[in-house]
């Protein structure tokens, strides 16, 4: 902006890796949720259109090339928390870098599936989340959880979705007044 690009682009695009980063290491999620104000801020700030679209152009979180239940876990708890953070913001779009890796050297790749085109449970955890909010879902609003504990509400593709979590190392308990439907990001379906 300041370099005289003011007034001729479309919309701001961002690479937050640090910031997922940070949310799966110290479930630091106020630091994500606050990047569109933020940009906002400084569009603003920059006398520019601050309602201008918002876009995550890369964002990734790595797995071990061969599986590794644990850390294969943690990316795709990671992209679930990408989408769901992003979306609540208001952010347009987000991409997640990459669909199928190489790997970088050090036995790991951002991929949800993997070089022998095996799937991730990254891969399951994307499929279960486009099959309960649909193609276009709506962001309602959000939950304080006990304990700090995030609740994001979405209009789905067929009932309202609630994606909830507690921070590393706590665990909440939510009561529900009736039946819920409970899906796992594998998409096991329970109710409680």
């Amino acid at each position: 902006i300041k370099a005289g690009a003011a007034g001729h682009f479309d919309f701001i695009a961002v690479h937050p890796y640090e910031n997922l980063g940070a949310v799966m290491s110290d479930g630091a999620e106020s630091g994500f949720l606050s990047m569109a104000d933020s940009i906002r801020k400084m569009l603003k700030d920059n006398k520019q259109n601050e309602n201008m679209p918002l876009w995550i152009t890369e964002i990734g979180f790595q797995a071990p090339i061969k599986p590794n239940p644990e850390k294969d876990a943690q990316q795709a708890e990671a992209i679930i928390k990408a989408y769901i953070l992003s979306m609540a913001q208001g952010f347009e779009r987000l991409y997640w870098f990459e669909a199928r890796g190489p790997a970088y050297g050090k036995g790991t790749d951002h991929g949800i599936i993997r070089e022998d085109w095996t799937v991730r449970p990254s891969y399951e955890a994307v499929k279960t989340m486009t099959s309960l909010l649909g193609s276009t879902p709506k962001y309602l609003g959000w939950l304080n959880l006990e304990k700090n504990g995030y609740g994001f509400v979405f209009q789905g593709k067929d009932a309202k979705a609630l994606a909830a979590w507690s921070p590393p190392g706590t665990t909440n308990k939510i009561k529900f007044e009736s039946p819920v439907k409970i899906t796992d990001l594998a998409g096991k379906t329970t109710t409680l």
